[in-house]
């Protein structure tokens, strides 16, 4: 009985490892893409889960987003922002009750571009990529870094 028992455990931790390893390996995927003025909101699923891993994606990926969406979209002084959403549970309906009493409501991240059905998401912000006036472009996870113009990451203190 014991052998079964010592089997069963190493079988799960087997099985949780394998579905660790599978969810890391999923490719990013943008869902959609949402545009008002300078700021641009990506909703995406399957991000990079460490700030070295959503830093390179971006690197990676900017000339793909800017040419395929037009993001960043940016202003007569070059700034601009983008926030990066998890897509969690995917879209949602706002609540049918009066939303200045509910509480449901903070919690969601609504898009007013989506005209028919569900057009919120839950507001689970991964990464914002920023950049103001004078300055280099920010991004912010957890923590905060910046990209000189020589395209060097540095993190913030």
């Amino acid at each position: 009985m014991r052998i079964t028992k010592k089997k069963l455990t190493f079988t799960l931790i087997v099985i949780v490892a394998l579905s660790a390893i599978y969810r890391i390996s999923l490719p990013a995927k943008i869902i959609s893409v949402h545009q008002d003025s300078i700021f641009s909101d990506i909703v995406v699923k399957n991000f990079p889960i460490t700030d070295s891993g959503k830093i390179k994606w971006w690197l990676d990926n900017q000339s793909d987003i800017e040419n395929k969406y037009h993001i960043p979209h940016k202003d007569d002084k070059g700034r601009f922002a983008i926030t990066f959403w998890s897509f969690g549970d995917g879209y949602k309906n706002i609540s049918q009750e009066d939303i200045r009493l509910s509480t449901q409501t903070s919690d969601l991240k609504c898009f007013s571009d989506i005209k028919n059905g569900p057009n919120c998401i839950d507001k689970d912000r991964i990464m914002t990529v920023e950049k103001g006036l004078n300055g280099p472009i920010t991004i912010t996870t957890k923590k905060i870094y910046t990209i000189s113009s020589s395209g060097k990451v540095k993190q913030e203190k």
